[in-house]
């Protein structure tokens, strides 16, 4: 089991330091899904998803919510993140599936089969504290 570290740690302030908030001009998309771009659609899909991101956290919106939510802040930014490690669980698994066939690649595939599982442990620890998800609540839009 990992040890806590000590929150006196200069390394362990650091860390809380860049990750106290988004990062902003971060793109909108993953890098597994700009992965599948040749470089130069990859760079400009890239650019785009910055836009996308800078122009969303500059927004005045951001943090407003058209209709009333069900659960809090908290529950659902964390099922936004759950949602996150499902797919980042879903394409570590792909990994091995993708490449078995390989076997010059058999130990970076057995790395990505056992990420997957040990992400699939955080999710479900997530999934199990926050619950399950409220009905939605009806869009303005919905009909």
């Amino acid at each position: 089991m990992a040890k806590r570290p000590d929150e006196l740690d200069p390394a362990w302030i650091a860390h809380k330091e860049r990750n106290a908030r988004p990062r902003m001009g971060d793109t909108a998309f993953t890098e597994v899904f700009l992965s599948r771009f040749d470089k130069e659609d990859a760079w400009t899909v890239r650019r785009f998803g910055q836009l996308v991101e800078t122009t969303t956290m500059e927004s005045e919106s951001v943090g407003a919510h058209p209709y009333p939510m069900r659960e809090s802040y908290a529950r659902h930014d964390l099922r936004a993140i759950l949602a996150d490690l499902r797919r980042l669980e879903h394409e570590l698994a792909w990994v091995e599936r993708n490449n078995k066939d390989q076997p010059e690649e058999l130990k970076l595939c057995r790395l990505a089969t056992r990420k997957a599982f040990a992400v699939a442990r955080i999710a479900d620890a997530i999934e199990q504290a926050i619950g399950p998800a409220p009905e939605a609540a009806e869009h303005p839009d919905q009909d």
